[in-house]
């Protein structure tokens, strides 16, 4: 099998290739070494010449979904049907967390798992027990009942007390929490100032988000060189 799919894709690649060749001939032919100054025919030459590419790119992408597609699709499939039953099942169950020197019960694991990724992945194990607490010992209880609420759309990101914000940040990084994370991170963006910056970029290298680390630190070598010209 392995091997038949391996011949169908070099099959796919080469074939690919000879459109490629052709087309770019072509165009060496039109413009290059035998340049026809009629512009009308140019223009028919390049639009002939761009179709054949898209064709030859959609017959290698027919090929691939030939091969992978099926399979690929049906996988997804049922992991979102897999999922789909497990938040069902969930519903109306309740866990209890561990928050910094206090525990949260009463939390429920639908809404929970279905927000965050981390937690899906240890709610759905078959040794997970209702009666298993979730950790965030890390954190304080008032900044977890902050996430929480917006994981259960009790409040909005943006209500989330600015005490909390950089905790909520960790917590969603932590349960992978994407949506919750990425408004978090818009927080983050818009409050960067000379007294944070530092701050913030260091938050940002440890989490791994590129995108609040680049402005964060552009924003600390400003202040630097303003510094440094005072």
């Amino acid at each position: 099998q392995k091997e038949s799919t391996t011949t169908i894709l070099t099959m796919a690649q080469e074939e690919f290739q000879r459109h490629l060749l052709h087309d770019l001939e072509h165009y060496i032919r039109t413009y290059g070494l035998e340049y026809d100054h009629d512009a009308n025919l140019s223009v028919r030459h390049a639009a002939e010449a761009e179709d054949r590419l898209k064709e030859a790119a959609a017959y290698q992408e027919r090929i691939y979904a030939s091969v992978f597609g099926p399979e690929e699709n049906s996988k997804q499939q049922q992991e979102s049907k897999d999922r789909e039953y497990t938040l069902k099942r969930l519903n109306g169950t309740v866990s209890i967390i561990t928050a910094e020197n206090e525990k949260i019960p009463n939390v429920p694991l639908a809404p929970l798992a279905k927000a965050c990724d981390a937690v899906y992945v240890v709610v759905s194990s078959p040794h997970f027990e209702q009666k298993d607490a979730l950790s965030l010992k890390d954190y304080r209880a008032s900044a977890v009942r902050d996430f929480l609420d917006v994981v259960l759309e009790k409040k909005k990101v943006d209500d989330i007390s600015s005490d909390h914000v950089v905790e909520c940040c960790q917590i969603a990084h932590f349960w992978q929490a994407t949506s919750v994370l990425s408004k978090i991170v818009d927080i983050l963006h818009a409050s960067i100032d000379t007294r944070n910056c530092l701050s913030i970029c260091e938050l940002a290298d440890r989490l791994e988000l590129h995108s609040l680390f680049e402005r964060s630190l552009s924003h600390v070598l400003v202040s630097m060189d303003a510094k440094d010209h005072a």
